[in-house]
């Protein structure tokens, strides 16, 4: 029997610790990708009180092209899921948001625009961590992949998306999360935000806000 420990986490998630538990290899190669003991250099903009972060984040690029993908980060109550709301291409039907969980991908999720979990949308099986190839071939469709606290997502959900990003460039990818979320079980040791994967996933863009509005 699992022995479960469960503790407080901040964002409002619990977490636990399950023991007897095996880890699963990803068919994926990971080691170009994942290097733990690298200090990335992220593009940084600070929320402030004068800046006019939606307009920022919806500007196209200077030859016209879409918006760069940026990483969103902030403790709760800071505003990332308002953010990522009202950004324009939050409602477009060739935005797809996803999330590890059935109660984080809640973050994003409106009654106009559903999101899904990495595993239900891309049909991943536990076993072998292959996915639907047909799910695949359907993001040629897709503009915008948005990902909810994605500091908790595991290396294999994390490595397919980085082959997502290869396989199809021009998709914008839109990540927010807070960097001291609790990270996947057997995975505590991952910092996400020094690794060249999610620095590469989001274009090497970080936005911080840094105004709690839960309390204002």
């Amino acid at each position: 029997m699992a022995n479960i420990k469960f503790s407080d986490a901040i964002g409002g998630y619990k977490y636990c610790y399950i023991e007897n538990v095996t880890s699963r290899q990803s068919h994926y190669d990971m080691t170009k990708t994942l290097d733990l003991n690298t200090k990335i250099k992220w593009n940084i903009t600070q929320e402030t009180k004068d800046t006019n972060l939606l307009e920022r984040l919806n500007q196209k690029s200077p030859c016209g092209g879409a918006p760069a993908s940026f990483l969103m980060t902030a403790l709760a109550g800071f505003g990332k899921s308002y953010y990522i709301k009202q950004l324009d291409c939050f409602n477009d039907d060739k935005t797809l948001r996803l999330g590890f969980t059935n109660c984080s991908v809640a973050n994003i999720e409106t009654d106009e625009a559903l999101a899904n979990t990495f595993h239900s949308y891309f049909g991943i099986d536990y076993k072998t961590t292959k996915v639907n190839q047909k799910k695949i071939n359907n993001l040629k469709n897709i503009n915008t992949i948005i990902i909810t606290e994605i500091f908790m997502t595991p290396k294999v959900i994390m490595n397919i998306l980085i082959n997502i990003k290869k396989t199809f460039p021009s998709i914008r990818f839109i990540c927010e999360g807070d960097p001291e979320q609790n990270r996947a079980v057997m995975e505590e040791h991952i910092d996400w935000i020094n690794t060249t994967l999610l620095h590469s996933l989001c274009d090497g863009n970080m936005i911080k806000l840094t105004i709690n509005k839960r309390n204002n």
